[in-house]
């Protein structure tokens, strides 16, 4: 008797520990940049998740080994990347300033560089969902970005949506 109840102790307790706990995100901002002007954007889909992007701007066939990648080309032909997986990079830099809002009720991460022109500019976000019991990030930056991309680029994350799993 006294093992069946110290097992399901156990097991209580391991349930417990391991349940996914949701981060209180209330505090955070809602990500809103400055001068939103989409109306001469385009909608383009990846299928797991959408955005706003300039009319100028191209998708570029790409394939990801362990995740899903896309790549887009800016008007000034600055490289867009996103990666949509388990080891998505946190983009962290010693070279960028990082700041925390909320998108669509998740906590995202907004890096800009500490130079113009010289580093990630991008978002990070955590957490998206779980698949085969491994959490999905996300990502989508571009690196020394002119100032007119970046300024895109951060309009550009303020319309992700992602598809609900």
């Amino acid at each position: 008797m006294k093992k069946n109840i110290l097992a399901i102790l156990i097991l209580l307790i391991s349930f417990i520990s391991c349940k996914n706990k949701s981060e209180d995100i209330s505090h955070l901002p809602i990500y809103n940049p400055k001068e939103l002007n989409i109306k001469n954007f385009k909608n383009v889909n990846f299928n797991l998740y959408s955005l706003k992007v300039p009319k100028e701007w191209k998708k570029y066939k790409t394939e990801g080994i362990d995740s899903f990648v896309t790549r887009l080309i800016t008007s000034d032909l600055s490289v867009i990347s996103s990666d949509l997986g388990y080891y998505s990079n946190r983009l962290d830099n010693e070279k960028t300033t990082a700041k925390y809002y909320r998108l669509n009720n998740k906590k995202i991460k907004i890096v800009i560089p500490t130079e113009k022109g010289k580093g990630i500019t991008g978002v990070y976000i955590e957490n998206l969902w779980k698949k085969e019991g491994e959490m999905i990030h996300f990502n989508l930056y571009g690196i020394d970005l002119s100032e007119k991309s970046e300024k895109e680029l951060l309009q550009v994350i303020s319309t992700i949506e992602f598809k609900e799993f």
